[in-house]
């Protein structure tokens, strides 16, 4: 009569087999997709990837590179961002709307240039702080702050279509 091998079979049995190699190599693949995933987040085209911009005295949009302090000047515009979405589908026209506005507050982005600090560097601060970022609809008269009660408010009221979904967000 033969004894019975209670040692595990296929990935269980490398598992048991080889613990080390196989633990090594779990950490080694994951380091890896850290580094991807890090590397997506720094990249300067996801930083640069063009925006939606709202020239505020024509009442239009304009596409340039995102991740700019605003208001923007480009060629004879001045634009702030826009946040557009789409209840259907972006590539419809008809189906997208701009759901609010954001700039910089030039008060914060004075303190800021006070410091000498970069742009990257300004941008992040800007983002980062309280009442860095403002925020209005189209036809408001006043910005807010976009961390203000009121501006998540606008934020979360701008987000709904008609029959209750969510839209989706619009990039160019």
């Amino acid at each position: 009569m033969r004894a019975q091998s209670h040692e595990p079979s296929g990935l269980r049995g490398l598992v048991h087999r080889y613990p080390l190699v196989v633990t090594g190599s779990a950490m080694a693949m994951l380091l890896v997709s850290m580094t991807v995933l890090a590397m997506q987040f720094k990249s300067p085209e996801r930083r640069m990837r063009d925006a939606y911009y709202y020239d505020m005295e024509r009442g239009e949009l304009f596409t340039a590179p995102g991740g700019q302090i605003t208001p923007i000047r480009m060629d004879d515009r001045q634009g702030v961002l826009a946040m557009v979405f789409a209840c259907g589908s972006c590539e419809n026209a008809g189906q997208r709307f701009v759901a609010w506005l954001e700039m910089h507050n030039p008060q914060t982005i004075e303190r800021l240039r006070q410091h000498k600090l970069d742009d990257g560097k300004m941008m992040m601060s800007l983002e980062e702080s309280n009442g860095g970022v403002l925020i209005k609809r189209e036809r408001d008269a006043t910005w807010t702050s976009r961390a203000s009660l009121q501006g998540r408010q606008l934020m979360l009221d701008s987000q709904r279509c008609g029959d209750g979904t969510s839209p989706v967000r619009c990039v160019p």
